[in-house]
């Protein structure tokens, strides 16, 4: 897995950023187990293409 250096442009530059600040920062900030909040995140940043 690496950083999308582009996605994270494309990201920025069509204003979901937020969303997908916040939709990490819920996860992290829920009582899932540590384990489950890793796999979220993941999922989380390939659906964004953050990374690849």
């Amino acid at each position: 897995m690496e950083i999308n250096y582009a996605g994270i442009e494309e990201l920025y530059e069509s204003y979901l950023y937020k969303e997908c600040i916040e939709t990490i920062a819920s996860i992290m900030c829920s009582s899932l187990a540590e384990e489950d909040k890793a796999a979220q995140v993941e999922r989380v940043l390939l659906e964004y293409k953050v990374i690849k």
